[in-house]
């Protein structure tokens, strides 16, 4: 599969038509008129078909490479050790390879929506704008949406006391960190996430604590203290993928970053302010998710360095943005609790748009 033996802007106009294909279902979020919909299909074959072909997304060429020297029998690969046994069992076919592994992610994320009665027309809007390209980006996507699926099967059957598929449930939650290397931290926030209450108090004593927080993740003893958890391996690993970070910040340049840490803080106070102060009717899975989604989110804003910890950061966010999409698209959706689609709320959901096209468009141009 020759197709990705290089970055191809041409290519990713196939993803980017997806993505315009998303816009235009669900269109009508954005005035606000948006029904009710239970029509799961057209939003997991969009999500299917992006994050498989992942055609916009750097990552998707890298693991070409990496799957190429395992097909070769070179293991020394930055790749958990299923991934090497699914690569080497398997047909020759690298598109087949991304097929088991993001099918089941996106297969997994649309149940989570299904089983929360999430509104399939809302998810045509905030999915393409906010989660396709997170769900594309690495092969952890697997993992985290096997923890978040089963952290709200976990949570709805203890409610209904189905102990069988609680302890399926757990199962499954302990699986998912084989299938990356970040995901045991990942797990270890669930828990506390899942144990710890959550109220206007404890928000407003994290906005105090920032500051403090941030002065100490950002020092140098805590950075060299983090350091010496890695091989010399990762460490190399790190460092290109910071490199590659500095680039693309410079070549967006400061405003496009801004903008979109702009935006996300915008979309993480709306969120905060639905469930805490507006007291949105949501279950206890949902608040479940509200919370895991803001302390990932919080913890990425707290490593915002340029060091190791920036690694911790963008990771961080990453795996927040699985539970933060279905916060979010609970939040946008007008016609479960009536109201007007405010000029806050617009603004949100077009500056992510842009946002997303901006990641797009960039790369399409560089590498046409």
């Amino acid at each position: 599969m020759e197709l990705y033996s290089h970055y191809s802007g041409k290519l990713g106009l196939i993803c980017f038509a997806i993505w315009v294909a998303m816009l235009i279902r669900g269109r009508n979020v954005i005035s606000g008129t948006t029904v009710q919909s239970k029509n799961y299909r057209f939003v997991f074959v969009c999500m299917l078909l992006y994050s498989v072909l992942g055609f916009l997304e750097w990552d998707t060429y890298h693991y070409y490479s990496a799957y190429n020297l395992i097909r070769g029998g070179e293991y020394n690969v930055n790749m958990e050790r299923v991934y090497i046994w699914l690569i080497e069992i398997m047909p020759n076919s690298y598109i087949l390879f991304r097929f088991i592994v993001w099918g089941p992610a996106s297969l997994l994320m649309v149940l989570s929506f299904k089983r929360l009665k999430l509104n399939a027309a809302t998810l045509a809007m905030t999915v393409p704008i906010m989660f396709l390209s997170e769900l594309t980006n690495t092969r952890g996507s697997l993992g985290l949406a096997l923890m978040v699926f089963c952290s709200i099967v976990f949570i709805q059957s203890l409610e209904q006391k189905k102990i069988f598929l609680v302890i399926l449930a757990v199962l499954g939650i302990i699986a998912s960190n084989s299938l990356h290397r970040s995901m045991f931290i990942f797990i270890i926030i669930t828990i506390i996430a899942y144990l710890i209450p959550f109220n206007k108090r404890l928000f407003i004593i994290s906005l105090i604590a920032f500051p403090f927080l941030y002065s100490i993740a950002s020092g140098q003893f805590f950075n060299s203290s983090v350091f010496q958890y890695f091989s010399e391996r990762q460490l190399f690993l790190f460092s290109n993928y910071q490199s590659q970070e500095h680039l693309d910040s410079n070549l967006n340049g400061s405003i496009t970053i801004i903008f979109s840490k702009v935006m996300l803080i915008a979309l993480l106070f709306f969120v905060v302010r639905k469930f805490l102060y507006q007291n949105i009717q949501t279950t206890k899975s949902e608040f479940f998710l509200f919370k895991f989604a803001y302390i990932m989110v919080y913890i990425s804003f707290l490593f915002f360095r340029t060091d190791v910890s920036n690694w911790l950061s963008t990771r961080t966010l990453h795996a927040g943005t699985f539970a933060l999409i279905i916060c979010a698209t609970r939040c946008f959706d007008i016609s479960a609790f009536g109201g007007k689609r405010n000029l806050i709320e617009k603004f949100i959901l077009l500056g992510f748009m842009l946002t997303s096209f901006w990641h797009q468009f960039y790369f399409i141009k560089t590498y046409w």
